[in-house]
This record gives structure tokens, sequence and C-alpha cells, in this order.
């Protein structure tokens, strides 16, 4: 969860991947989790294989950097 403390998402049209094996209960809890972190702005949900891993340019924006 603190990986997305003081994260703005609208800055760097941050887009969450996620599983497209996860129903609904687990992409809620995800959001749940992202609010409670304290992240500015909306993030962009993407459903993905359930092998995804976030490229080097996607950690980089992750972390405003």
């Amino acid at each position: 969860m603190g990986a997305f403390r003081n994260v703005d998402a609208s800055k760097n049209n941050l887009t969450i991947h996620y599983p497209n094996s996860w129903g609904n209960d687990n992409l809620q809890k995800l959001k749940d989790e992202i609010k409670e972190s304290g992240m500015t702005g909306k993030p962009n949900y993407s459903a993905d294989s359930p092998t995804v891993t976030p490229s080097l340019l996607d950690a980089a924006r992750l972390f405003g950097l």
C-alpha cells in the first residue's frame, strides 16, 4: 500500500495493471487500497494477462521519476 503514497496519478497518466482473472471483488480491494494510500488523481485500470510485468518506465512513473 505504501508504494502509492504521494503519487500523482494524473501527472503521469498512471495505469494500474491487474490480472484479467480477477473478479470485481479483487479489483475493488485494489482500488480501496490505492485510495487509502493517499494517491492523488485518478489512475486508469487495465486488465491484462496474469503474467503482466511493469516496464522500467512504468515503474519509474509510479514513483514519480
